[in-house]
């Protein structure tokens, strides 16, 4: 260090060998300079169902790090069964959830709460049937389109069926309000739709999009619907699945007898 206070001090936060603040960045004098948090202050609360064991799920940030984790570590029942207290900065959020044994989180679910105690994002977890990992998005004062994904199940070849698919701004926040300019699928025998787009969507607020199918080939179906929109992690997809089925139905009845 310099022994000369002047030159170490400097003039400004490029030259100075000390930590640099604005002025008045502290309200909290005799405290820590990281307290009170100077981004997003948000707490994310998790309460277990039965099972408690299965449930798997950590949160990553804008840069793809870690930000907490849990494998397993909850026990069954417990209202709250872990808090994490967050800090963090503009940008998009990434909460992945599985259950281990692939039969939903059995009445688990989640809360993020702001420092006033609003309720900003709330999930119960994958569906019934899968063990893969899900994930759940959080725009930090910036918007996120997410929709949830549609299953069709089986359909008879050359038979439609259309779906209204609700798009949900999962962003909070001044700066969260968002634009979904238009809509697009890949993948066959797949279409989609939307009225109204350009269409402003408040942070919390949703609209919704069109999605048919319509087989034409036997076998499983996937697709993707593509949102493009305004907010940061533009564009969104959300999957579609189906099978097709080539299908005779009859009846046999057989001779009367009597």
């Amino acid at each position: 260090g310099n022994i000369d206070w002047t030159v170490s001090a400097g003039t400004g936060e490029t030259d100075s060998e000390w930590l640099v603040y604005e002025s008045n960045h502290f309200d909290n004098l005799g405290g820590h300079p990281d307290d009170p948090c100077w981004g997003n202050s948000l707490t994310f609360v998790f309460n277990t169902g039965s099972y408690g064991g299965e449930v798997q799920y950590y949160m990553t940030g804008p840069a793809g790090d870690t930000l907490f984790s849990c494998f397993g570590c909850h026990a069954s029942n417990q209202q709250a069964a872990g808090t994490e207290t967050l800090c963090l900065d503009e940008g998009v959020y990434t909460l992945w959830g599985r259950d281990a044994f692939g039969d939903t989180w059995n009445g688990g679910n989640y809360e993020v709460t702001d420092a006033d105690g609003n309720v900003v994002a709330s999930g119960t977890g994958p569906p019934s049937g899968s063990t893969e990992w899900h994930t759940y998005t959080l725009g930090v004062n910036v918007g996120v389109a997410s929709g949830s994904q549609v299953n069709y199940d089986g359909m008879v070849l050359n038979d439609s069926e259309t779906v209204e698919m609700m798009v949900v701004n999962t962003g909070f926040g001044a700066g969260a309000t968002m634009t979904l300019d238009s809509v697009s699928i890949s993948g066959d025998p797949f279409s989609v739709s939307a009225t109204g787009l350009p269409d402003t969507i408040a942070a919390g607020a949703s609209t919704s999009v069109s999605v048919t199918y319509n087989p034409t080939t036997e076998g499983d179906h996937e697709g993707y619907v593509i949102l493009t929109h305004s907010g940061a992690s533009s564009p969104d997809s959300v999957m579609v699945s189906g099978f097709g089925v080539d299908a005779y139905f009859y009846e046999g009845f057989d001779p009367h007898a009597g």
